[in-house]
């Protein structure tokens, strides 16, 4: 069970390289600290890692440890190496429970925006054993719903070898029924035909699994009846941005003529001054203006009936919340 205690931003990750002198004691002290002053007098640290470091994974690259991240160490060395500002700076010796360090910074890499890291966090998310955990589990439920039907005599092309390569029109056969709906074997072939790298039963579980899936989120429209309904106001959104962009936004930013009469017609209201100097503003209220029109047209080609007690009802509804 964990509990989360506290919050921390990112540093990103970061390439650095280190030397490391494992003798906790005092001759250790003074070993880092004749290995300081050698890097201070401008040796190479590539050099010296190579020369004096008791870290056998790193010494013979010249100390370079790799990318990490600021969990991926030991606190007290993170802290150090991340508290680094500069490429080629290198730190004081500090110790830690390995012994005596002294870190160079090689590389930053700072955090990437959200939209850089989109699509390697959904591919770690639905990579994820939680998430293969999650299908699973709807699956199964599903199962449970669902009338589904696998044609055995269909199934048996899973035992050709040439499979992949059987013609389309011998293969239009029902190979499973989900509710009303069939999946052809032509779509099991076309599934399996650049997937090589796993058995043909194992895909065909694997295939199955992903088709009721499929069948759920096709039908999620009669299922669940608050998704019906985000998706038809996402619809008539939609709809009303199309005709919006018909009878007023294009037509106020190209209707010059009609521009400059309305203009004309309200020349107060820009302290008659010229169209040039005001066509922002008279872009706005033109737009304003022919909204206005095009809902008083609809006003009157369409009836409109207000049942006031529901609206009571709504209005109470809301307040109460």
């Amino acid at each position: 069970i964990l509990k989360v205690i506290d919050f921390k931003e990112s540093d990103g990750e970061i390439e650095a390289a280190h030397i490391l002198i494992r003798d906790p004691s005092v001759s250790g002290k003074i070993k880092i600290d004749s290995i300081y002053a050698k890097l201070q007098n401008k040796e190479k640290f590539e050099d010296l890692a190579i020369r004096y470091s008791g870290d056998s994974g790193s010494k013979n690259k010249g100390g370079k440890l790799g990318r990490f991240g600021s969990g991926k160490m030991i606190k007290p060395f993170s802290v150090v190496a991340f508290g680094l500002k500069n490429v080629n700076d290198f730190s004081e010796p500090f110790q830690t429970n390995f012994g005596w360090h002294i870190v160079k910074l090689l590389k930053k890499h700072p955090v990437k925006s959200f939209e850089e890291m989109k699509k390697d966090l959904k591919k770690k998310v639905m990579n994820s054993s939680r998430m293969k955990l999650s299908s699973k589990a709807i699956v199964n439920q599903l199962k449970k719903e669902y009338t589904i039907v696998v044609s055995e005599d269909a199934k048996m092309i899973l035992d050709r070898k040439d499979i992949r390569t059987i013609p389309s029109d011998s293969l239009q056969g029902s190979m499973i029924t989900i509710n009303e709906k069939n999946i052809t074997q032509e779509e099991f072939v076309s599934y399996i035909r650049n997937r090589r790298d796993l058995p043909v039963f194992s895909l065909f579980e694997t295939f199955k699994n992903n088709q009721i899936i499929n069948y759920y989120k096709e039908n999620l429209i009669h299922t669940e009846p608050e998704y019906a309904s985000i998706l038809k106001e996402y619809q008539e959104g939609l709809l009303l941005f199309e005709l919006m962009q018909e009878k007023i936004w294009t037509k106020s930013s190209k209707d010059t003529l009609g521009l400059k009469e309305y203009f004309k017609s309200n020349l107060v209201a820009y302290n008659k001054e010229d169209f040039k100097n005001n066509k922002g503003q008279v872009i706005n209220d033109y737009q304003k203006f022919l909204e206005n029109n095009w809902i008083a047209t609809l006003r009157n080609k369409y009836k409109v009936t207000i049942r006031k007690r529901q609206l009571k009802k709504l209005i109470k509804y809301y307040k109460a919340k």
